[in-house]
């Protein structure tokens, strides 16, 4: 059986064994061999044998399936193998760089997974496939070049490649597996053709800065989360859809633009993304999911299109500097939606809502809430409007209802009702009116008892300090009389003295 061996400069030699030759006595004679060349003093001999397999140290040629000639390259802190379509793991710790051979197809899952010191790693065109796990924590990676012919990333093909700086990924690709770049926390760039990314594709990149992503029809669960450092990125009008968490917690992200190709916003999508101060969401959305945009604590502008009939809870939650928000067509408001919206003015209520969730709007201080006029006299929507500025009647609203009360429970919001519009057919709107009305007279009257009281309060006080005053000056007249009695009887003692 022949096994040849080819060196770093070219030069190859021909081992003859025996088929009962293993492992450990087939490196023992490349490293004879090869006495001279450091990398074979200092590590471990791969063979990989037809079919993928490495052969171990106790496994013969012959048991192992070796076919009659075998070809190992061998070079200085380099090995190639090419006696195979594709590569098996390269059990090598100080591997630091890989060249892998025109004719190659496919590199295995977990290929160089674990091979701490790789610094590079050159890839032919031949290549189609990028086994799962195959450079997983890899930590000295620091760039890879992916050829046009690859179809496909496996997941955590690249996982915890720390030192990876940037990647270009061509539009061969069809898809980025699950986790492929977790953790790569040096990747500062990336330039994605691919048609969809997977979950979790890029969470953790922390340098992340940029991504290019022109040809995209999705963009996957938590896809870039915790990626701290991102400021822009551009979705494309090809996206369809935006998973949950897909920008979770990118605290740089200043702007976000969705265009009109993107159906749906996932819950969370760009939760506590602390810079972004601005939203425009596309017309084809029509919903905004669960914490959308919870804790985006800078954002002061965001436009809400007519397709969005569903907010859903806790979408705007803290949203603290958020001044305005148009909802034209919502049917339904989620729990919490716009709940600690502290900056928040002014919202209408359209006509087409037929649920508002509790405490949709609490803590919104500085909030004056547009309600139809009917929400008095309805028996269809319930609101809860704890802790708003003011709400205001909107006489030309007329579906609404409100069974537990005009303002809503524990509410302390003051009422404040419009000039008279036209009334429902249910007389809602002249019944929400006049309630209104009463309600201000109460609390007209009530002021109006309030100031006489204090008037009268007043006038009761002002005689008493009078006479106060009075038999303070009376008192301080009689002390002095007293001393000039006292002065004049010891000035006769001393006379008659």
């Amino acid at each position: 059986m022949k096994v040849s061996c080819v060196q770093i400069n070219g030069d190859s030699f021909h081992l003859e064994v025996e088929p009962q030759t293993t492992g450990s006595e087939l490196e023992q004679q490349i490293k004879a061999r090869l006495w001279g060349n450091a990398f074979t003093r200092k590590n471990k001999v791969i063979v990989c044998l037809e079919g993928g397999a490495v052969l171990q140290n106790d496994a013969t040629l012959e048991s192992a399936g070796c076919p009659s000639e075998v070809q190992l390259v061998i070079s200085s802190n380099t090995v190639t193998c090419s006696n195979r379509a594709g590569l098996a793991h390269i059990d090598a710790e100080t591997l630091v760089s890989v060249r892998i051979e025109d004719d190659k197809t496919d590199i295995c899952p977990s290929a160089f997974e674990s091979c701490r010191v790789l610094a590079e790693v050159i890839m032919p065109d031949s290549i189609r496939s990028i086994g799962e796990y195959a450079f997983c924590d890899c930590s000295s990676l620091e760039s890879i070049t992916i050829p046009n012919s690859v179809e496909h990333i496996g997941e955590r093909a690249f996982r915890n490649c720390s030192r990876l700086r940037d990647v270009t990924i061509p539009s061969s690709v069809q898809s980025i597996g699950f986790r492929t770049f977790e953790g790569c926390s040096s990747l500062a760039s990336v330039t994605i053709a691919a048609k969809s990314i997977g979950n979790y594709a890029f969470s953790g990149c922390s340098s992340l800065k940029g991504v290019n992503i022109p040809l995209l029809d999705s963009i996957g669960t938590y896809a870039f989360e915790d990626c701290k450092s991102l400021e822009h990125v551009t979705i494309p009008d090809s996206v369809k859809t935006i998973g949950e968490g897909a920008f979770d917690r990118c605290s740089l992200l200043k702007q976000v633009i969705i265009p009109d190709s993107v159906e749906s916003i996932g819950n969370f999508a760009f939760r506590s993304c602390l810079s972004l101060d601005s939203a425009i969401i596309s017309k084809s959305v029509s919903k905004i999911g669960d914490g959308a945009f919870d804790s985006c604590s800078f954002l002061k502008t965001v436009s809400i299109p007519a397709s969005v009939t569903h907010i859903g809870p806790a979408a705007f939650l803290n949203c603290k500097l958020l001044k305005s928000v148009a909802i034209p067509a919502v049917e339904s408001i989620g729990n919490f939606a716009f709940s600690g919206c502290r900056s928040l003015e002014t919202v209408v209520i359209p006509e087409s809502v037929t649920h508002i969730g509790p405490s949709a709007f609490k803590s919104c201080t500085s909030l004056t809430l547009v309600v139809p006029a009917s929400i008095l006299a309805g028996e269809r929507v319930k609101i809860d409007t704890c802790g708003c500025k003011r709400i205001r009647a909107d006489e030309s609203i007329k579906d609404w209802n409100h069974p537990t009360g005009p303002l809503g429970p524990r509410c302390e919001a003051a009422a404040e009702s419009s000039p008279a519009g036209p009334a429902s057919p249910a007389g809602g709107g002249a019944t929400a009116a006049k309630v209104l009305r009463a309600k201000e007279e109460e609390e007209e009257e009530e002021d109006v008892k309030q100031a006489e009281c204090g008037k009268s309060e007043a006038k009761d006080q002002k005689p008493k300090e009078m006479n106060e005053e009075k038999e303070d000056q009376q008192d301080k007249e009689s002390e002095a009389k007293e001393e000039k009695e006292a002065e004049k009887i010891d000035s006769g003692k001393q006379w008659l003295l």
